[in-house]
């Protein structure tokens, strides 16, 4: 069974992340922000927990909790200090504010996060998305769904997922548990969310690249797009990545390339795709 806790500045600092691996946890998913630039928050705790949680060997994921206003802004606010990569889980837009956030600011959001080239997936509960959500909503219905539903207990492993709401057809993320859960490494009670799926399908959710054609063969990066949210990426020997904003035409990253690498136009005009 693939499990993981998900965290944000409300748990115990500091987290043991190795004590939770070895505990059989196999992700955890850290809150980033909320609200926009001027007004929203970001958690202290957001880029030590994600290092710390890789380098234990834990799959990472984010989340970013949408509020009522300024979808522009909160956007803004998530690529300044999202920290993710290939390999991680889906960005989740946390959609519960109790103030009860219009359906269209949470597709504003979602589309901003993949202009970026972010993948993305919804986190909700069965009566807040009665009252907020969209179930004609065809960009969610091809995102994953995180649903929060919690049994009187903690659900053995061969538990039935619930039936998700219109108009995602399965739960790719169940949460059955709102801190009652106790893991080793975190203080307190947590929350616990399980995969439903095969390891084979997790990890196809992981963001592995998709290599297309790179400029040159002695050039030491690979030009990746993202089968989720479609967006490309330029990843370098030294592990440096970007987002190359404008699709996969050589014109789009040779922007990228020049931001980079400092090289000229007419050094960039001798690459061509292969």
């Amino acid at each position: 069974m693939i499990t993981g806790p998900d965290i944000s500045s409300n748990n115990p600092h500091p987290i043991d992340f190795a004590k939770v691996k070895a505990s059989g946890q196999t992700f955890v998913i850290v809150k980033a922000t909320e609200g926009t630039e001027s007004t929203g928050y970001t958690n202290p705790y957001y880029a030590g927990d994600v290092r710390a949680a890789r380098a234990a060997g834990l799959i990472v994921g984010h989340y970013v909790w949408p509020h009522t206003a300024d979808p522009a802004g909160q956007v803004r606010r998530a690529l300044s200090v999202l920290d993710w990569e290939l390999g991680d889980l889906p960005v989740a837009l946390d959609y519960e504010d109790p103030e009860n956030v219009p359906h269209g600011v949470l597709d504003e959001i979602r589309d901003g996060l993949h202009t970026a080239g972010l993948p993305t997936m919804t986190y909700t509960y069965p009566d807040y998305w009665a009252r907020n959500g969209d179930p004609t909503c065809a960009d969610c219905a091809s995102d994953p769904l995180w649903y929060a539903t919690y049994p009187s207990r903690s659900p053995g492993p061969d538990a039935a997922p619930p039936k998700p709401p219109a108009p995602w057809r399965a739960v790719t993320f169940w949460q059955t548990d709102g801190t009652r859960v106790t893991v080793p490494g975190i203080g307190g009670l947590n929350d616990m969310s399980r995969f439903i799926g095969t390891d084979q399908q997790f990890a196809a959710l992981c963001g592995s690249p998709s290599p297309a054609p790179s400029l040159e063969e002695d050039v030491d990066m690979l030009l990746c797009q993202d089968p989720r949210s479609g967006g490309w990426w330029l990843l370098f020997a030294n592990n440096t990545k970007r987002p190359v904003v404008g699709g996969s035409s050589l014109a789009a990253y040779k922007r990228v390339l020049k931001d980079v690498t400092g090289l000229t136009p007419a050094e960039l005009d001798s690459y061509k795709a292969a």
